[in-house]
């Protein structure tokens, strides 16, 4: 049977991914490719030796490390991309022939429209002597647009000369500008698209399967959906008061070391923003820790306490002074559309400790 290789851009495409590698993997060869994403590696490398042992031929793609450009001057600039864009051309063909050349008549499988610039080269040179499958996610869907300023239809045609004419750009909830493989690509070259919700590609996924990580129980965990990073907040000052004062409540009814927090996969901002509890790896997607007795899970919006099916889950969101309430009301929005259960939203931190009481 033709080899199957299955691309992996990002953490939400990362269930997708480990179901089509055991559907795969019985009868054929499986490589898995991953964008350059360290904690993603990290993450399918620790994977790939408890679960799989080691059957699983990963390659990680490192992106093609841009030099800056001098000059202030927008044709100062654009003249001065132009060998950086010659540059990167033959370090992608460099990583086509490393990797990819000799591969014929397989099965690439790609998940969700959403993908960088990299990936897509890949794929869109493999489609020529191999079966593209597309993975439909469940909505909320990636939205391509055209963008009509300037500056980033610009990035958008550059972007198309380097990787190829079938990206776009793609925006959902409150985050514009994401690289896409456009649908008409999808239409005029995928062999075969996979319905994840009405062929049913999940409904036989067992997380249990790959919770092989050992992090101990607790009571909470809180996830951080780096809002610093994302300039959602009005500076770490405020928002490390702000997060103390809720972790503070929390200490007052659970001993610190059942208390635990994990930072976003690829987090780089401040580590000691939180004060109290156990820093758990940031690499490690939250469906996959050990859900334990935890009883009370916590975040602003990420979509962690989304995905939970036991336990309480907290959004802190109103708690946190945020640039935007639109941006905020659109980031509850989403959440909520995303739930499989009831998530709380406090107003104010009496309102939150009456919650935390009522769980002691």
């Amino acid at each position: 049977m033709p080899n199957a290789i299955i691309f992996c851009s990002s953490y939400g495409q990362i269930t997708y991914a480990l179901q089509l590698m055991l559907q795969n993997i019985r009868e054929r060869s499986v490589t898995l490719v991953l964008s350059d994403f360290p904690d993603l590696f990290r993450f399918f490398d620790t994977i790939n030796k408890k679960t799989f042992n080691n059957e699983i031929d990963i390659i990680h793609l490192e992106d093609y490390l841009k030099n800056r450009v001098s000059g202030t001057g927008r044709w100062q600039k654009i003249i001065g991309a132009i060998p950086d864009m010659i540059l990167e051309r033959r370090y992608l063909k460099k990583l086509w022939r490393q990797h990819f050349a000799s591969q014929e008549n397989g099965d690439v499988f790609f998940i969700s429209p959403g993908s960088n610039g990299l990936v897509f080269y890949m794929i869109d040179r493999l489609r020529k002597n191999n079966r593209l499958v597309y993975v439909s996610p469940p909505p909320p869907y990636l939205d391509e647009y055209i963008p009509v300023n300037p500056k980033d239809l610009a990035k958008l045609i550059v972007s198309k000369v380097i990787y190829g004419w079938g990206l776009a750009v793609s925006r959902v909830t409150t985050y514009n500008g994401f690289p896409c493989i456009s649908s008409r690509f999808v239409n005029h070259h995928a062999h075969r698209v996979i319905d994840s919700e009405a062929e049913g590609l999940m409904k036989s996924f067992d997380y249990s399967r790959f919770r092989v990580f050992e992090t101990g129980d607790y009571d909470v965990i809180y996830f951080d959906d780096n809002l610093i990073g994302n300039g959602y907040t009005k500076g770490s000052l405020l928002f490390k008061r702000e997060i103390n004062a809720i972790f503070n409540i929390l200490a007052k009814y659970f001993p610190q070391q059942k208390i635990a927090y994990k930072y976003h996969p690829g987090y780089s901002g401040d580590e000691t923003l939180i004060e109290t509890g156990v820093k758990l790896p940031s690499f490690i997607p939250s469906e996959f820790l050990s859900p334990g007795k935890t009883r009370l899970y916590l975040s602003a919006f990420s979509w962690s306490i989304a995905h939970t099916k036991t336990g309480v889950a907290v959004s802190i969101g109103n708690l946190i002074t945020f640039q935007s309430d639109i941006v905020r009301n659109k980031l509850a929005d989403a959440l909520i559309a995303e739930s499989h259960s009831k998530v709380l939203f406090p107003r104010t931190l009496a309102e939150f400790e009456q919650i935390v009481a009522g769980l002691k």
